[in-house]
C-alpha cells in the first residue's frame, strides 16, 4: 500500500531530550480513568524502571539494549509515570505500515523470465562482482518485514517474529518475501535470481497478515539484529510519525556496526516526503526509479534521500512458490542492501560508515548535478567503474632552471587513460595527455615536491607518485639570460596553451562520480593546464635553458586523499639560519619599484645585527622575523649588555600576541611533532587547515641556541599538522619550539572561508627514546609522595599524585586510592574528559556520570553507556580506551587500528618490554585506576593538547605511520 502524504506528527506523549527530566505536554489531553493504551517507557535508572513496573497494567518487552520497556497503562497509571522524575520519555506504540504497492502475483502459466533478465538486476548488474567471487557469502542480511515464506530460490538462514499472534516468521503476507528474493534468491534453480544470491537471509517478522506493525515490534526486531550480529538491515516499511525510541535503537545499531538500508516512501514528492526511518541520518534512505532511470511518481523526496535503485515493475520471489511483481521503495530498498552484503565480502574489515562510503563511489549522477531531494547521490549500480587507472612508471626529472622543473614518466598501460594530472604541494598544477610536464613560475633554490596522478574517462583518478626536485639558484643564470618566467615550450606545432581551469570532473580532488560524458578527456588532446605540455620522448625543450644531467627518484606511492583532511605532504625549502637581513625593508623612503632587489649594508657588529634583527621585525610583525631577532640577542657574545634588548623582545612578543601552548616533553625522536589549528586558536572556526597558506616561513622549528632548523618536512594529515626533522634525529639535549605564524590559515568547513590565526603560537618541546610511560606491566619507577596508604611503592604514584594534584580523581573515605581495582567506562570517560576541560562536575540529579555522556555526545565519541547504565558499570576495555583517546585527537578508528594508532604516536607502550605491538596492547584487557590514569597522563603529555570531536567520516588506517619503537 502506498502511504499518505508525509504529515509529521508528535508520538511524545510527555517529551523531553532522551535522559532529561524537563517535560513538555503531548498533543493528546489527558483523561482520568482506567482505560488502557500501549506506550514505550524509557527511564532513566533502576528506580524508573521499577515505576515502570509498578504503574503498569501489564509489561509487553523489556529491551536488554536501551533502558525501556513497553506496557499497558492507564490514563492515571500515565499521569503518575509523567510526574515520576525517574522517567525519561513515554511515547505512544505506533504503527508503521510497508512501503510497497499492491504486489501483482503471476498467474502459473506465465513464464517466469531467465535468471539475470530482471531490469532492475542489469541495471545494478552485480554479476560483474560475482565474476571475482563475490556473491555475499558470509555476510548476515536481516529482511524486517512480514517475515520470508518458503520458495524454491530462498534459503533463510533463521529469524524472529515479534508480532503477537504468532511466533513463526514465516511470510503471510507477502512483502517480505518479494523483498527478500530481490537481496539473495540463489542461482541455478529455474527462476530469478537476487544482487547478493549467497548472503544468508534472516526473516524478522515485525509486520502482520495486513502489512502493518508497531513501534514496539520494530524496536524488537532491531533489538534481535542487534544480538544475533547482523550485519545489514533491510527496512521496507516506514511511518510518518518521528520516534525517539526508534532513533535512539537505530543509533545503537549503528554503533554495533550494522548497516541500514531503509526505503524512502511511497508518499510522492513535495517538501520533504521521506518517511521514519529511512529520515534518520544512521539510516540509507532509498528512492526508486525505473527503467528510464526516472523517479518513480510515488517515491519520496526529501534532503535525506541518499541513493536510489530499480524500484518500478520488480519481479520476485512470492508466496505459496509464485513470483510477482511490484512497486515502491520497498522494492528499491533491498538492491542496495544486496549491493552492501556483496562490498561486506568484498571489504570484509571495513566499518559500516565505510561501506556506505564506498556504496558512494558506485553512485550515477541522475537528475540536477550533486545530490538532490528525487536522486540523493545518485542511482547506486556495479556498472560504473571505479577502478582508477595504474600509475605512472619512471618518473624522473629531466631539466632544472631556476624557475622550472621538467618531468618525465611513462604511462600506463589502461584502455581507458585519459590524462595524467601534477599537484605541487598538494595543490593542482594542470593535467596533460602527453608523459612529460614543465612546472614553471618556481622560486630558485627551493627544493618542491611534485605529485603525478592518473584519470581515466570514468574520472577515477590514481592516488599518484611522488618526486622531489630543487631548483638551481638564481646566481647560476647564464650571462644574457632573461629572468622570469620562460615561454612556454611547444614542439608539436600546436599553440602554447593557456592557463585554464580545470575541466569538469578533473577538479583539485579525484572525483568519486560521473555524471555523463561531460567528465571525459579526449585521447587525443594536447592542451595542457596551468604548465607546459611536452612531447613524448627524450627530446630537451625550451629555448636557452640550462640543463642539468637527468635527476632519477625512486618513486614513492602516496596514499589516497581522506576526506575531509587529506595526507598532503609537503616538505619545503628550509628556512637558513638568521643572518642579520631581511626581505623587508624599513622605513618609507624607500624605493618601491627596487622592492626586494634593494641592496643592504648589512652590520658587522653582533649587536648592531641584533638591533636590527629586532628593527625589521617589528617592522614585518612576522613570527620567523621575531625568531630571527631571538636568534640574534641569544648568539651575542658573552659580557654583551643583552637586557635592554631582552626587554624589548619580550614586549615585542607581547604585541605580537605569541600564544605559548602547552609544551610536550620527551617525546618520541621518531614520532612527528602533531599541532592541531583549531587547539592552537582555541576556536571550532580554524577545524580545518587551509594547506595553500602553509609556506617556508611561517611554520618552522628553533632550538634553544637560536638555531632554526634548516631540514623539517610538515605534513599535513587528518586536519592537523604534522612537523618533523626532513632527515635525522633531534638532540634530546636541546629544547625546541615550533612556531606557527598568524599568516597559517584554517577554516570552520571545508568549503569555508579561510581566515589568519588570531595571534602566532609557539610551542615548546624537547625530544627522548621513550614515549608514553608503560601503562601495563608495572614496571615504571615509583617517586615523590603520596596521601593514600596504599600507594606506597606503587609504579603509578607520581601518575596518582599528579591526578590528584589537578583535581581530575579523589581518594575514598577510607584514606585508599584503591590503584588496582577495575575502572569503569563511565569512570574512564569522566577522566579523560577533566583532564581538558576540569569545569565539567558529576550531574546533580539521575546517574552521577550523565554530564560527562551528554559531552562525550556533542564530541560523537564511541561510548557504550549512552542508553545503557549497566554499560556506564562494566569495566572498560584498553582497546575501547584506545578508540576513546584516538577520536578525542579528532581520528576514527575502531579495534585494533586504533591501537595501532596510539602506539604509533606514542600514546602508550603496551606491555611487553622488548617490542611494541598491537598485540603486547592486549585489547581484550580490562584497566585498573592506575592505568587509566596513566592512559589520560600520556594523552595530556604527547597528544594533540586538547579534546577534538570524532569525524563522522572514517579515517584511512593505511595513513597509519609504522610504529617505530
Amino acid at each position: 500500500m502506498k502511504m499518505k502524504s508525509a504529515k509529521i506528527t508528535a508520538a511524545v506523549l510527555t517529551l523531553s531530550l532522551l535522559l532529561q527530566a524537563s517535560w513538555v505536554q503531548a498533543e493528546a489531553a489527558y483523561l482520568p480513568g482506567t482505560a488502557e493504551q500501549e506506550v514505550i517507557i524509557v527511564y532513566k535508572n533502576e528506580e524508573g524502571k521499577e515505576a515502570a513496573r509498578n504503574e503498569s497494567q501489564d509489561i509487553r518487552h523489556e529491551f536488554d539494549v536501551v533502558p525501556a520497556v513497553a506496557a499497558s497503562v492507564t490514563n492515571d497509571q500515565l499521569a503518575e509515570l509523567i510526574n515520576d522524575p525517574n522517567i525519561a520519555l513515554i511515547e505512544r506504540n505506533i504503527t508503521f505500515s510497508t512501503t510497497g504497492s499492491d504486489v501483482q502475483q503471476l498467474n502459473s502459466s506465465e513464464i517466469i523470465p531467465a535468471e539475470q533478465s530482471q531490469w532492475g538486476f542489469q541495471a545494478v548488474k552485480s554479476s560483474n562482482k560475482w565474476a571475482d567471487g563475490f556473491t555475499g557469502a558470509g555476510v548476515k542480511v536481516a529482511v524486517l518485514d512480514s517475515g520470508i515464506a518458503p520458495h524454491p530460490d530462498l534459503i533463510v538462514a533463521g529469524g524472529v517474529s515479534t508480532v503477537d499472534y504468532t511466533a513463526s516468521y514465516t511470510d503471510d503476507e507477502g512483502h517480505g518475501t518479494h523483498v527478500a528474493g530481490i537481496i539473495a534468491a540463489r542461482r541455478g534453480n529455474g527462476g530469478m535470481v537476487g544482487i547478493a544470491p549467497d548472503a544468508q537471509l534472516y526473516a524478522v517478522k515485525v509486520m502482520d497478515a495486513n502489512g502493518q506493525g508497531t513501534l514496539l515490534d520494530v524496536m524488537e526486531g532491531i533489538e534481535w539484529s542487534i544480538q544475533n550480529g547482523m550485519h545489514i538491515l533491510n527496512i521496507s516499511l516506514g511511518t510518518d510519525t518521528y520516534s525517539p525510541s526508534l532513533h535512539s535503537m537505530v543509533d545503537l545499531a549503528h554503533q554495533h556496526g550494522i548497516v541500514l538500508v531503509g526505503s524512502a516512501g511511497n508518499s510522492g514528492s513535495g517538501v520533504n516526503t521521506i518517511n521514519y526511518p529511512a529520515k534518520l541520518s544512521n539510516v540509507i534512505a532509498v528512492s526508486a526509479i525505473d527503467v528510464n532511470r526516472n523517479r518513480g511518481d510515488f517515491s519520496s523526496t526529501g534532503a535525506e534521500n541518499e541513493v536510489a535503485a530499480p524500484g518500478v515493475d520488480i519481479l520476485s520471489t512470492y508466496l505459496n512458490n509464485m513470483y510477482a511483481s511490484g512497486d515502491g521503495t520497498s522494492q528499491a530498498a533491498p538492491h542496495v542492501a544486496g549491493m552492501l552484503a556483496i562490498l561486506k565480502q568484498m571489504h570484509p574489515a571495513y566499518t559500516n560508515e565505510q561501506l556506505r562510503s564506498q556504496l558512494h563511489k558506485y553512485a550515477i549522477d541522475l537528475g540536477a548535478p550533486g545530490r538532490d531531494d528525487e536522486y540523493g547521490i545518485g542511482f547506486s549500480t556495479f556498472t560504473k567503474d571505479i577502478v582508477p587507472p595504474g600509475e605512472v612508471s619512471g618518473l624522473k626529472v629531466s631539466a632544472v632552471t631556476d624557475s622550472s622543473v621538467t618531468m618525465e614518466w611513462t604511462k600506463p598501460a589502461d584502455p581507458d587513460l585519459a590524462a595524467a594530472a601534477v599537484y605541487l604541494n598538494g595543490s593542482r598544477l594542470g593535467s596533460v595527455t602527453s608523459s612529460v610536464y614543465q612546472a614553471v613560475d618556481l622560486a630558485p633554490a627551493t627544493t618542491y615536491t611534485f605529485k603525478v596522478t592518473t584519470s581515466d574517462t570514468s574520472g577515477n583518478e590514481s592516488a599518484g607518485t611522488t618526486i622531489q626536485a630543487t631548483t638551481l639558484p638564481a646566481a647560476l643564470k647564464q650571462p644574457g639570460e632573461p629572468s622570469g618566467t620562460a615561454e612556454p615550450v611547444n614542439t608539436e606545432g600546436e599553440p602554447p596553451a593557456e592557463d585554464s581551469a580545470p575541466a569538469p570532473g578533473t577538479g583539485d580532488q579525484p572525483a568519486d562520480s560521473s555524471s555523463g560524458d561531460s567528465s571525459q578527456i579526449p585521447a587525443d588532446s594536447s592542451t595542457a593546464e596551468g604548465g607546459s605540455q611536452m612531447p613524448d620522448g627524450d627530446e630537451q625543450a625550451g629555448s636557452g635553458t640550462p640543463t642539468v644531467s637527468p635527476i632519477i627518484v625512486q618513486p614513492a606511492p602516496v596514499s589516497n586523499p581522506v576526506v575531509p583532511g587529506p595526507i598532503m605532504p609537503m616538505p619545503f625549502n628550509p628556512t637558513p639560519p638568521p643572518s642579520g637581513g631581511s626581505s623587508v625593508v624599513t622605513g618609507g623612503d624607500a624605493d618601491p619599484a627596487a622592492g626586494d632587489n634593494v641592496e643592504r649594508t648589512v652590520p658587522s657588529d653582533p649587536l648592531q645585527k641584533a638591533q636590527r634583527a629586532l628593527s625589521e621585525a617589528a617592522a614585518s610583525r612576522r613570527a620567523i622575523d621575531y625568531a630571527a631577532a631571538l636568534a640574534a640577542v641569544h648568539q651575542l657574545p658573552a659580557g654583551t649588555d643583552k637586557a635592554k634588548l631582552n626587554r624589548e623582545l619580550a614586549a615585542f612578543k607581547t604585541k605580537l600576541g605569541i600564544r605559548d601552548l602547552p609544551g610536550r616533553s620527551a617525546i618520541h625522536s621518531g614520532i612527528p611533532l602533531s599541532v592541531s589549528l583549531q587547539v592552537a586558536a582555541g576556536s571550532g572556526q580554524y577545524k580545518y587547515i587551509d594547506a595553500s597558506s602553509i609556506t617556508d616561513d611561517n611554520v618552522f622549528i628553533m632550538d634553544d641556541t637560536g638555531k632554526i632548523i634548516r631540514d623539517v618536512k610538515v605534513s599535513l594529515l587528518w586536519n592537523r599538522l604534522f612537523v618533523s626533522p626532513g632527515s635525522g634525529e633531534l638532540d634530546p639535549r636541546r629544547t625546541y619550539t615550533l612556531y606557527l605564524d598568524k599568516s597559517v590559515r584554517g577554516k570552520a568547513s571545508p568549503g569555508g572561508a579561510a581566515r589568519e590565526l588570531p595571534h602566532p603560537a609557539a610551542l615548546p618541546f624537547t625530544v627522548g627514546k621513550a614515549a608514553a610511560g608503560d601503562t601495563s606491566n608495572g614496571s615504571a619507577a615509583a617517586s615523590g609522595k603520596t596521601a593514600f596508604k596504599d600507594t606506597a611503592g606503587h609504579w603509578a604514584r607520581d601518575t596518582i599524585q599528579w591526578a590528584i594534584t589537578t583535581r581530575m580523581v579523589t581518594g575514598y573515605g577510607d584514606g585508599s586510592f584503591r590503584p588496582n581495582q577495575p575502572v569503569t567506562e563511565a569512570e574512564f570517560l569522566a577522566m579523560l574528559l577533566r583532564a581538558f576541560e576540569p569545569e565539567l562536575v558529576s550531574s546533580g540529579s539521575g546517574h552521577w556520570a550523565g554530564s560527562y555522556y551528554s559531552r562525550a555526545r556533542e564530541l560523537q565519541y564511541p561510548a557504550l553507556g549512552y542508553s545503557s547504565t549497566e554499560a556506564r558499570k562494566r569495566t572498560i576495555q584498553r582497546q575501547q580506551v584506545a578508540e576513546l583517546i584516538s577520536s578525542a585527537e579528532g581520528v576514527r578508528f575502531e579495534g585494533d587500528h586504533a591501537v595501532r594508532y596510539i602506539l604509533a604516536f606514542g600514546l602508550a607502550n603496551g606491555s611487553s618490554s622488548t617490542k611494541v605491538t598491537v598485540e603486547s596492547f592486549q585489547g581484550s584487557k580490562g584497566l585498573t585506576r592506575a592505568e587509566a590514569l596513566q592512559f589520560v597522563r600520556n594523552f595530556t603529555q604527547y597528544g594533540i593538547g586538547g579534546l577534538l570531536e570524532r569525524p563522522a567520516a572514517p579515517s584511512n588506517p593505511a595513513d597509519i605511520p609504522p610504529i617505530r619503537r
